[in-house]
Parts: structure tokens; C-alpha cells; sequence
């Protein structure tokens, strides 16, 4: 029977350390190393001084407030074409010339100029 309880609480621990290592962008099965007596210490001095696969991840997204910049030309964009689908022709152009100057020299800046040109032709602002 103690050995019942004792395999049940190793049992825990492990899918414990698992949860943890898996939010930590490692493998589930690596809770099992944290059960393992000797193990465990060289994997804990591993952890301690090495990149977790997370903090890789995050570098690797870049800078936050580059991310917000394109969140925002992403949703001018969408926000320009459902104008443009819409009829909204005068507030479409508006959006479009205000992202290729936002855009100026980057991709997407001649789309937007291009845009902006056409639904002027189609009956937007001059």
C-alpha cells in the first residue's frame, strides 16, 4: 500500500513539473527529470543557466511597439477597404492617403497611394 501512495505522489509531482516545464516552452516529459534524485540537480543548474525556449520565442517577436505599429496600419487598412466596400468612398481615400504617408519608403505605401488614387476615380474627394 505505502508504495501505491508513494508511486501516486511521484506520479503528481512529475505531471506538476511537467505543467511548469511546458509553460516554460520545454517538453511535458521533462517533469520526469525533476523526479529523478540526481538528475534533477543537473537539471536544474541547466535551467539556471540556459535561454528558455519561451525567452527565445519573445526575442525572436521583436520589439513590442514595432508590433503595435503594424497593428495599427493593419487596422487602418481594414478599416480603409470596409469604407471602400461600403460606399464610403470620401472616407476610404482619406484612410489610404494617411497610410501612405504614414508608410512613406516601407512596403505598402504604394498600395495605399494606389488606392487612394483609384476611389478618387470612382468618386471620392479630389
Amino acid at each position: 500500500m505505502e508504495i501505491l501512495i508513494g508511486l501516486a505522489v511521484v506520479a503528481i509531482v512529475a505531471a506538476v513539473f511537467g505543467a511548469i516545464f511546458h509553460k516554460m516552452g520545454f517538453s511535458r516529459f521533462t517533469g520526469v527529470l525533476a523526479v529523478i534524485p540526481i538528475v534533477n540537480l543537473v537539471w536544474w543548474l541547466y535551467l539556471a543557466t540556459s535561454e528558455w525556449p519561451i525567452e527565445r520565442e519573445l526575442a525572436m517577436r521583436g520589439d513590442p511597439d514595432q508590433r503595435r505599429q503594424e497593428d495599427h496600419i493593419t487596422l487602418m487598412f481594414r478599416r480603409a477597404e470596409r469604407c471602400e466596400r461600403y460606399g464610403d468612398f470620401a472616407e476610404a481615400v482619406e484612410l489610404f492617403e494617411t497610410l501612405a504617408e504614414e508608410l512613406e519608403g516601407k512596403p505598402g505605401a504604394r498600395v495605399a497611394k494606389h488606392c487612394a488614387e483609384r476611389l478618387r476615380e470612382r468618386g471620392g474627394p479630389t
